[in-house]
């Protein structure tokens, strides 16, 4: 699940147009040479959260600013070339490609979140492709100004440690919720891990967890963008918009978009979910009705179509498309 930061919408994206200098005179430019766009952008990074301008300075001046525009590979898979990148504004998605062609997906990296930064530390290629969703603007830095940052920096290095144990987590519920869960619980488990991204935003700190995908997180209190309804808690129904299309789900839970639009309907069915669409469009938003209701279909036994409409499990309740 990627990491919130309580930052990530408020950058000034019409610095994509222009992306900031930090390599001639300039007259934006602070005492170090660096001009002030750059350091407002790279305030907004988890990772450098309240750092003084001293930090901020040195991080700037060993930054290479790249504008990259929608539908651009940023890295390949297997790539050799190792660059750290964060993340200052726009989109993008982590996959990995099987050798059928079938796109898998990891996480989107929003802006505030950093990329690359395993082959960064280990020397090792690529484990992954990140393509940009939309227009995005990337600060990159070398892996051996990036391995001196956290050398001379223990708050950067503590940040660091933290987002590993985070991502080592979510990779281990991952591989559990694909070898234990059938289709309809691990769309719930999705559904509510990003439900509950949405709902901890305002009070998002840099080091916090990232939403959990256990069945009985609670959510936190008083969401945004929660609308209220008859007998439902305002803390317990929350908006998905843009809502992620069918694809984009079945990519996420290793499935396919028939399966997906078909355990969607059954949530409706039941009243735990309900999906505003205009026309042409799958959804353009997903209203969860009671969070609690949804987290409870984790644990309990899905509903059963008839076989001749589900993939036959496999061994330990995978599905027959699982991906590892």
């Amino acid at each position: 699940m990627p990491e919130h930061n309580p930052h990530a919408h408020s950058y000034p994206m019409h610095l994509l147009a222009s992306p900031p200098d930090v390599g001639g005179a300039d007259g934006s430019r602070g005492a170090h040479g660096v001009d002030r766009p750059a350091l407002v952008l790279l305030r907004g990074i988890a990772l450098l959260q309240d750092l003084g301008d001293e930090v901020l300075h040195e991080v700037a001046e060993v930054c290479r600013f790249q504008r990259v525009r929608a539908r651009q590979t940023v890295m390949t898979r297997a790539d050799s070339e190792h660059d750290c990148c964060f993340v200052l504004a726009g989109r993008l998605k982590v996959v990995a490609l099987s050798p059928g062609g079938r796109e898998i997906s990891f996480r989107d990296a929003l802006a505030g979140e950093m990329i690359g930064e395993m082959a960064a530390l280990d020397g090792r290629p690529r484990s992954a492709t990140v393509v940009a969703q939309e227009e995005s603007l990337l600060a990159r830095l070398r892996p051996t100004d990036f391995r001196l940052l956290l050398r001379r920096h223990w708050s950067i290095c503590d940040r660091l440690l933290q987002h590993l144990a985070r991502t080592a987590r979510t990779l281990t519920e991952r591989v559990y919720e694909l070898s234990a869960l059938n289709v309809h619980q691990r769309l719930c488990a999705e559904l509510l891990r990003l439900a509950l991204g949405a709902s901890v935003a305002p009070a998002a700190q840099a080091g916090a967890p990232a939403a959990p995908s256990a069945p009985n997180a609670p959510p936190a209190p008083g969401m945004p963008g929660a609308r209220g309804a008859p007998g439902t808690p305002r803390e317990l129904r929350v908006v998905l918009r843009p809502a992620p299309s069918h694809a984009e789900l079945a990519m996420r839970i290793s499935c396919t978009r028939e399966q997906v639009a078909r355990e969607m309907g059954d949530l409706a069915r039941l009243g735990v979910i309900h999906c505003e669409r205009k026309p042409g469009r799958e959804s353009d938003q997903i209203v969860i009705d009671d969070l609690r209701r949804l987290a409870e279909r984790i644990e309990a036994a899905a509903p059963r179509a008839p076989a001749a409409q589900r993939t036959a499990p496999v061994a330990h309740g995978a599905s027959c498309d699982f991906a590892p």
